[in-house]
């Protein structure tokens, strides 16, 4: 992570003294890395996740083909902290340093942070105007690990969480950019149907359960509005939480899997 961007714990943040003290004793009564893949839902042993392994896992959750896609993590990671840096820069011209202790950089920090978050659910108007977000740090405890925080979802569109609403979050043309198919090829703004609302789901095989009940809970929410015209996009970013753990070699292996495609399209 950058040094602009704390560390920032997914999905606990502060919560109850209770739930702190759960942990540590199923920690020490269990190891760890038992605790956290039962308490959190996170995959310990990960692999990188091909073209072929991706489709089955897409299919496998029940996501249509023409609505599966992956994450282009170089460019998303890039693209969130330049946005940052400007902003920062913009108000701070004299640079990141003599900002850190400003109320209104720490707040560009945070939200930073959340977008960098592992599970994500988005909401865009037709013409791809935010208007709602919530990621996996804002979920309540790991148990029961509800996405309908603060009733959000008990509406149409979903409601802004408190924490959340006065947040200006990227527009659906800055996701776009950064969205491949599943074979790596780039995802042409062409290619997007017109529709009412867009969402855009940020799913993976590393954290297993926020992944899984954000997918249950969206199934709910489109079941209870089926009048609504809203097209979703599933993007699978396991293969960003996989980059940081990689050696040189192993990276440079996924870039040219991923040039593949690329190349083939010229």
């Amino acid at each position: 992570m950058s040094n602009n961007v704390p560390y920032r714990p997914v999905l606990l943040r502060g919560r109850t003294l209770f739930l702190c003290f759960f942990i540590m004793s199923v920690c020490t009564l269990s190891g760890c890395r038992v605790a956290y893949r039962t308490l959190l839902g996170v995959k310990m042993k990960m692999s990188w996740m091909g073209p072929e392994k991706l489709a089955k896992d897409f299919k496998k959750k029940g996501v249509p083909a023409d609505r599966a896609f992956v994450l282009d993590t170089a460019s998303y990671d890039k693209a969130v902290r330049a946005r940052y840096k400007a902003e920062v820069l913009q108000i701070f011209p004299e640079g990141l340093q003599s900002a850190k202790d400003s109320a209104a950089v720490k707040q560009m920090r945070k939200q930073t942070a959340d977008d960098l978050q592992p599970v994500q659910v988005r909401y865009f108007t037709a013409d791809g105007t935010p208007i709602f977000k919530l990621v996996n740090c804002y979920l309540d405890p790991p148990i029961p690990m509800r996405w309908n925080v603060e009733g959000a979802f008990d509406e149409f569109p979903p409601r802004p969480i408190s924490e959340l609403k006065d947040v200006e979050d990227d527009s659906l043309a800055f996701f776009l950019k950064h969205i491949r198919h599943i074979d790596g090829s780039p995802f042409a703004v062409s290619e997007l149907p017109k529709a009412d609302y867009y969402a855009v789901l940020f799913i993976n095989d590393f954290m297993v359960r926020p992944s899984r009940k954000l997918l249950k809970e969206m199934r709910k929410y489109r079941k209870r509005h089926p009048e609504r015209d809203v097209h979703v996009l599933y993007v699978n970013n396991h293969n960003a939480q996989m980059w940081s753990m990689m050696n040189l070699e192993e990276r440079e292996r996924a870039k040219a899997e991923l040039a593949e495609p690329e190349a083939a399209t010229r």
